[in-house]
Protein backbone atom coordinates (compact mmCIF):
# COMPACT_ATOMS: atom_id res chain seq x y z
CA UNK A 1 0.00 0.00 0.00
CA UNK A 2 1.35 3.43 -0.91
CA UNK A 3 2.29 5.67 1.98
CA UNK A 4 0.18 8.70 2.67
CA UNK A 5 1.45 12.22 3.26
CA UNK A 6 0.06 14.59 5.88
CA UNK A 7 -1.81 16.40 3.09
CA UNK A 8 -3.94 13.30 2.53
CA UNK A 9 -5.40 13.78 6.00
CA UNK A 10 -6.02 17.54 5.64
CA UNK A 11 -9.32 19.23 4.79
CA UNK A 12 -9.01 21.34 1.59
CA UNK A 13 -11.15 24.05 3.21
CA UNK A 14 -9.49 24.66 6.59
CA UNK A 15 -6.16 22.94 5.69
CA UNK A 16 -6.07 21.23 9.11
CA UNK A 17 -6.20 17.51 9.94
CA UNK A 18 -9.75 16.22 9.37
CA UNK A 19 -12.18 16.72 12.25
CA UNK A 20 -15.11 14.29 11.74
CA UNK A 21 -14.41 13.66 8.04
CA UNK A 22 -17.24 13.60 5.48
CA UNK A 23 -16.74 11.71 2.22
CA UNK A 24 -18.63 12.93 -0.86
CA UNK A 25 -19.72 10.64 -3.67
CA UNK A 26 -16.89 12.08 -5.77
CA UNK A 27 -14.49 10.63 -3.13
CA UNK A 28 -13.37 14.07 -1.91
CA UNK A 29 -13.29 14.55 1.87
CA UNK A 30 -13.98 17.57 4.07
CA UNK A 31 -14.46 18.31 7.77
CA UNK A 32 -18.13 18.02 8.68
CA UNK A 33 -18.16 21.54 10.16
CA UNK A 34 -16.43 22.99 7.10
CA UNK A 35 -18.98 21.34 4.82
CA UNK A 36 -21.86 22.57 6.96
CA UNK A 37 -20.49 26.13 6.99
CA UNK A 38 -19.97 26.07 3.24
CA UNK A 39 -23.46 24.67 2.70
CA UNK A 40 -25.08 27.60 4.51
CA UNK A 41 -23.04 30.25 2.69
CA UNK A 42 -24.20 32.14 -0.39
CA UNK A 43 -23.00 30.93 -3.84
CA UNK A 44 -20.72 33.93 -4.42
CA UNK A 45 -19.22 33.54 -0.96
CA UNK A 46 -18.50 29.88 -1.71
CA UNK A 47 -16.77 30.59 -4.98
CA UNK A 48 -14.73 33.45 -3.54
CA UNK A 49 -13.50 31.81 -0.36
CA UNK A 50 -13.27 28.13 -1.26
CA UNK A 51 -11.77 28.61 -4.69
CA UNK A 52 -12.57 27.14 -8.07
CA UNK A 53 -11.57 23.59 -7.19
CA UNK A 54 -14.16 23.09 -4.46
CA UNK A 55 -16.78 25.06 -6.40
CA UNK A 56 -16.30 22.91 -9.50
CA UNK A 57 -16.51 19.67 -7.51
CA UNK A 58 -20.07 20.55 -6.56
CA UNK A 59 -20.95 21.93 -10.00
CA UNK A 60 -19.89 18.73 -11.74
CA UNK A 61 -22.13 16.62 -9.50
CA UNK A 62 -25.16 17.71 -11.55
CA UNK A 63 -27.05 19.43 -8.78
CA UNK A 64 -26.86 16.37 -6.52
CA UNK A 65 -24.32 15.56 -3.82
CA UNK A 66 -24.08 12.94 -1.11
CA UNK A 67 -22.25 12.62 2.17
CA UNK A 68 -21.78 9.95 4.78
CA UNK A 69 -23.19 10.73 8.23
CA UNK A 70 -21.38 7.86 9.94
CA UNK A 71 -17.63 7.43 9.48
CA UNK A 72 -16.08 4.38 11.17
CA UNK A 73 -13.31 4.80 13.73
CA UNK A 74 -10.48 2.37 12.84
CA UNK A 75 -8.97 2.76 16.33
CA UNK A 76 -11.96 0.83 17.74
CA UNK A 77 -11.86 -2.02 15.21
CA UNK A 78 -11.69 -5.59 16.45
CA UNK A 79 -8.50 -7.23 15.18
CA UNK A 80 -10.49 -9.58 12.94
CA UNK A 81 -12.41 -6.81 11.20
CA UNK A 82 -11.12 -5.06 8.08
CA UNK A 83 -12.17 -1.42 7.62
CA UNK A 84 -12.03 0.16 4.16
CA UNK A 85 -9.71 3.08 3.39
CA UNK A 86 -12.66 5.50 3.20
CA UNK A 87 -13.85 4.24 6.61
CA UNK A 88 -17.40 3.50 5.44
CA UNK A 89 -17.47 -0.32 5.36
CA UNK A 90 -16.12 -3.30 7.27
CA UNK A 91 -15.84 -7.04 6.76
CA UNK A 92 -14.46 -10.07 8.53
CA UNK A 93 -10.89 -11.08 7.82
CA UNK A 94 -7.66 -12.52 9.17
CA UNK A 95 -6.40 -11.28 12.52
CA UNK A 96 -4.39 -8.08 12.16
CA UNK A 97 -1.33 -6.98 14.06
CA UNK A 98 -2.63 -3.72 15.51
CA UNK A 99 -2.00 -1.88 18.80
CA UNK A 100 -4.21 -2.98 21.69
CA UNK A 101 -5.35 0.55 22.45
CA UNK A 102 -8.00 1.13 25.16
CA UNK A 103 -10.83 1.91 22.72
CA UNK A 104 -10.35 -1.23 20.60
CA UNK A 105 -12.94 -4.01 20.97
CA UNK A 106 -11.42 -7.38 21.76
CA UNK A 107 -14.38 -9.64 22.61
CA UNK A 108 -16.98 -8.31 20.15
CA UNK A 109 -16.40 -8.13 16.38
CA UNK A 110 -17.30 -4.44 16.41
CA UNK A 111 -16.17 -1.16 14.90
CA UNK A 112 -17.93 1.99 16.10
CA UNK A 113 -18.53 5.33 14.45
CA UNK A 114 -16.15 8.23 14.97
CA UNK A 115 -18.89 10.58 16.18
CA UNK A 116 -21.37 10.10 19.02
CA UNK A 117 -24.87 11.48 19.54
CA UNK A 118 -26.35 12.84 22.78
CA UNK A 119 -29.30 14.83 21.42
CA UNK A 120 -31.49 15.25 18.37
CA UNK A 121 -32.51 12.89 15.60
CA UNK A 122 -30.05 11.08 13.31
CA UNK A 123 -30.63 8.71 10.38
CA UNK A 124 -28.20 6.52 8.44
CA UNK A 125 -28.42 3.49 6.14
CA UNK A 126 -26.34 0.32 6.15
CA UNK A 127 -26.13 -2.00 3.16
CA UNK A 128 -26.05 -5.60 4.39
CA UNK A 129 -26.34 -7.26 0.98
CA UNK A 130 -25.55 -10.99 1.04
CA UNK A 131 -23.78 -10.85 4.42
CA UNK A 132 -24.98 -13.84 6.48
CA UNK A 133 -23.95 -12.83 10.01
CA UNK A 134 -24.19 -9.21 11.17
CA UNK A 135 -25.48 -6.82 13.80
CA UNK A 136 -25.92 -3.06 13.59
CA UNK A 137 -27.15 -0.41 16.00
CA UNK A 138 -25.82 1.90 18.69
CA UNK A 139 -23.83 1.41 21.87
CA UNK A 140 -23.33 3.58 24.92
CA UNK A 141 -20.10 5.43 25.62
CA UNK A 142 -19.76 3.29 28.76
CA UNK A 143 -20.05 0.02 26.80
CA UNK A 144 -17.10 -2.14 27.81
CA UNK A 145 -14.48 -2.44 25.05
CA UNK A 146 -12.48 -5.18 26.74
CA UNK A 147 -14.16 -8.48 27.56
CA UNK A 148 -17.88 -9.31 27.47
CA UNK A 149 -20.53 -6.90 28.70
CA UNK A 150 -24.28 -7.15 29.21
CA UNK A 151 -25.57 -3.57 29.05
CA UNK A 152 -25.48 -0.51 26.85
CA UNK A 153 -26.14 -1.92 23.37
CA UNK A 154 -29.22 -1.68 21.11
CA UNK A 155 -29.18 -3.69 17.92
CA UNK A 156 -30.80 -5.45 15.01
CA UNK A 157 -29.05 -8.59 13.82
CA UNK A 158 -29.13 -11.39 11.26
CA UNK A 159 -27.94 -14.87 12.26
CA UNK A 160 -28.72 -18.34 10.93
CA UNK A 161 -31.22 -16.88 8.47
CA UNK A 162 -33.30 -15.05 11.10
CA UNK A 163 -33.71 -11.36 11.87
CA UNK A 164 -34.03 -10.20 15.47
CA UNK A 165 -33.63 -7.10 17.64
CA UNK A 166 -32.65 -6.58 21.24
CA UNK A 167 -31.50 -4.15 23.89
CA UNK A 168 -28.96 -5.72 26.23
CA UNK A 169 -29.51 -7.39 28.65
CA UNK A 170 -33.00 -8.31 27.35
CA UNK A 171 -33.49 -11.39 25.17
CA UNK A 172 -33.71 -10.95 21.40
CA UNK A 173 -37.11 -10.46 19.73
CA UNK A 174 -37.65 -12.50 16.56
CA UNK A 175 -38.84 -10.12 13.83
CA UNK A 176 -40.45 -12.91 11.80
CA UNK A 177 -39.30 -11.52 8.46
CA UNK A 178 -39.63 -13.80 5.46
CA UNK A 179 -38.05 -11.55 2.81
CA UNK A 180 -34.33 -10.90 2.48
CA UNK A 181 -33.23 -7.36 3.32
CA UNK A 182 -30.57 -5.57 1.30
CA UNK A 183 -30.20 -2.50 3.49
CA UNK A 184 -31.37 -1.23 6.88
CA UNK A 185 -32.24 2.34 7.85
CA UNK A 186 -31.61 3.35 11.44
CA UNK A 187 -33.25 6.42 12.94
CA UNK A 188 -32.12 7.46 16.38
CA UNK A 189 -34.29 9.91 18.30
CA UNK A 190 -32.07 10.40 21.33
CA UNK A 191 -34.34 12.87 23.11
CA UNK A 192 -37.45 10.69 22.79
CA UNK A 193 -35.56 7.48 23.51
CA UNK A 194 -36.24 5.58 20.29
CA UNK A 195 -34.08 3.63 17.87
CA UNK A 196 -36.05 2.62 14.78
CA UNK A 197 -35.07 0.07 12.16
CA UNK A 198 -36.77 0.18 8.76
CA UNK A 199 -36.46 -1.15 5.22
CA UNK A 200 -35.62 1.83 2.97
CA UNK A 201 -36.34 -0.17 -0.20
CA UNK A 202 -39.91 -0.99 0.83
CA UNK A 203 -40.33 2.03 3.14
CA UNK A 204 -41.60 -0.23 5.94
CA UNK A 205 -40.98 -0.23 9.69
CA UNK A 206 -39.16 -3.30 11.00
CA UNK A 207 -38.81 -2.68 14.73
CA UNK A 208 -38.45 0.06 17.35
CA UNK A 209 -36.38 -0.15 20.53
CA UNK A 210 -37.24 2.25 23.35
CA UNK A 211 -35.04 3.41 26.19
CA UNK A 212 -34.40 6.56 28.23
CA UNK A 213 -30.95 7.44 26.96
CA UNK A 214 -28.69 9.24 29.43
CA UNK A 215 -25.28 9.17 27.74
CA UNK A 216 -23.60 9.49 24.38
CA UNK A 217 -24.37 6.80 21.81
CA UNK A 218 -22.06 5.59 19.04
CA UNK A 219 -23.31 3.92 15.84
CA UNK A 220 -21.62 0.57 15.25
CA UNK A 221 -21.50 -2.35 12.84
CA UNK A 222 -20.42 -5.92 13.53
CA UNK A 223 -19.78 -8.95 11.31
CA UNK A 224 -17.57 -12.00 10.82
CA UNK A 225 -18.59 -12.42 7.17
CA UNK A 226 -16.22 -11.45 4.37
CA UNK A 227 -19.10 -9.69 2.59
CA UNK A 228 -18.75 -6.06 3.76
CA UNK A 229 -21.33 -4.03 5.63
CA UNK A 230 -21.44 -0.59 4.04
CA UNK A 231 -22.51 2.76 5.48
CA UNK A 232 -24.42 4.31 2.58
CA UNK A 233 -24.07 7.99 1.64
CA UNK A 234 -27.04 10.26 2.12
CA UNK A 235 -28.13 12.35 -0.84
CA UNK A 236 -28.68 16.09 -0.57
CA UNK A 237 -30.23 18.20 -3.31
CA UNK A 238 -28.43 21.40 -4.31
CA UNK A 239 -30.46 24.41 -5.44
CA UNK A 240 -29.25 27.75 -6.65
CA UNK A 241 -30.21 30.91 -4.82
CA UNK A 242 -31.59 33.66 -7.03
Amino acid sequence: MASRSEEDYCCPVCHDIFRVPVVLSCSHSFCKDCLSTWWKAKPLYKAKHLGNLTFNIWKKMKEMVSYTLVILDPNTTNLELIVSDDMTNASGGEKQNLPDNPERFDDYYIVQGSESFNSGTHTWDVEVGDNTFWSIGVLAESFQRKGPTQTGLWEMRFHKGEYSARALPAAATDLGLQRKLKSIRMSLDWSRGKLTFSDPDMNTLLHTLKHTFTERLFPYISTVDKVPLKILPLKVCVSKQV
